[in-house]
């Protein structure tokens, strides 16, 4: 048996051992959610070294045994920031359980446990299954129809103060009724060894407005798996921004379907990855109805021994004509050890349509590093300003100042610790 295999076995008799250990479903609700992931985690294959979905992540990292003793005390949450001027309706998930909710505004409901249990058909992804049939429980969220919300909605992802090996299993879903406009804050907080395998979904109901804004700027040991479903109804938008951090490994998977005629995709990620870090973006966008739109910017900086992942997949239906699809990524390298995968995809079976994608792979311009340098830059000064403006136009994009500015500063802060050698080639 190949120790790959070995490694899958160990790890399924854990999952078993904890589902022995689940305590009592505290709904109807959480108990069919569970059984519904029980039973397609059965039926899935564990992701193995052959794996396209998984080539550039090891998956061997999350089937770590020790990941799964089973759930105890969560204990006090780490430190929590929180945005000056801005009093946003705000929900606390601590390691999958919803220890807390603040200001919930008119128009938005916060139901824990309750409403029905929504999967995607035929759904291949195990680790998917694995957070129903482990859940602790879930949160619906719903923005009634026509509310036009005046302060965001901010869901706050983070790990206890702990420092044991263990996984969280949080699943939260949001419903945007038709009309509305709301902005959604997501952040992810922690550093220690902890496997957050997070479920999102987002079903957002004809010509609705979200504004998705996603912070992962902690780096350490954590373990981060995070799936983002959309499903964009007629005449809708979202908007995703997103400023991202590696860890011992980050892996988002965000799958976009654009369901209604006249829907609209936007995504802009700005990335950076230092150290022995790990952040692997899996995008995919598919056009399943006319006149849709979507657009992608992705901007990545990897830094020393660290590695970065993009693959944008855009699938166009034979119905989707009149298709605007575009993607770009532009990636930068720091330093020779660093690593980028970038791999656009296009599957067109409409003939009308408009699409596009693009990915570049560079280090920093020589001329520009030069010029700071004339200036009485020094070297890390320079390549730190340097660096922030290959992502600044992403940054600049986030739509609540505080946010920005808190980004702003963040990656500020991380460039400035980089060292300057070796020279990027």
């Amino acid at each position: 048996m190949r120790p790959s295999a070995q490694l899958q076995q160990r790890f399924t008799q854990a999952v078993e051992t904890r589902l022995a250990a689940l305590n009592a479903p505290p709904t109807p609700s959480v108990a069919q959610l569970r059984a519904h992931g029980e039973a397609r985690f059965r039926a899935l294959e564990l992701p193995g070294r052959g794996n396209e979905f998984w080539k550039y992540s090891p998956a061997s990292a999350l089937m770590d045994p020790d990941l799964l003793v089973a759930a105890g005390s969560i204990g006090a949450p780490v430190q929590i920031p929180r945005l000056p001027g801005v009093t946003p309706t705000r929900l606390l998930i601590v390691e999958g359980r919803l220890v807390n909710v603040e200001n919930v505004q008119p128009g938005v409901t916060v139901t824990p446990n309750e409403g029905p249990v929504e999967e995607r058909d035929g759904d291949p992804r195990p680790f998917v299954a694995l957070n129903a049939a482990l859940s602790e429980g879930h949160v619906l969220i719903h923005i009634a129809a026509g509310s036009r919300l005046s302060a965001p909605i901010e869901l706050v992802l983070a790990q206890g103060e702990s420092r044991v090996a263990r996984s969280a299993m949080p699943r939260v879903r949001v419903v945007v009724g038709a009309g509305a406009e709301v902005t959604l804050i997501e952040r992810q907080v922690g550093t220690h060894r902890v496997w957050t395998n997070a479920v999102l979904e987002l079903a957002i109901e004809p010509e609705a407005n979200v504004a998705h804004h996603r912070v992962g700027l902690e780096t350490g040991q954590g373990l981060w798996l995070t799936a983002l479903d959309v499903d964009v109804q007629e005449l809708a938008h979202y908007r995703l921004l997103q400023a991202l951090a590696g860890s011992a490994l980050r892996r988002n998977e965000v799958d976009v379907r654009l369901h209604g005629s006249g829907s609209d995709f936007e995504m802009a990620s700005a990335t950076f990855t230092q150290g022995g870090d790990h952040l692997d973006n899996q995008v995919a966008v598919q056009h399943l109805a006319s006149d849709c739109r979507s657009h992608q910017t992705h901007r990545s900086i990897a830094a020393n021994e660290s590695r970065t992942v993009l693959n944008g997949r855009i699938y166009i239906a034979r119905d989707a004509q009149r298709t605007d699809a575009q993607l770009s990524t532009k990636n930068l390298l720091l330093h020779k050890s660093a690593e980028v995968d970038a791999k656009p995809e296009l599957e067109i079976y409409a003939d009308n349509v408009k699409c596009a994608h693009g990915a570049t792979v560079g280090s920093i311009d020589p001329e520009a590093l030069f010029y700071l340098r004339s200036r009485g830059f020094s070297m890390r000064r320079a390549r730190s300003v340097l660096s922030f403006a290959f992502l600044a136009g992403v940054v600049d994009a986030f739509g609540i100042q505080p946010l920005g500015d808190e980004v702003r500063a963040t990656l500020e802060q991380a460039f400035s610790h980089v060292e300057t050698d070796p020279e990027p080639s």
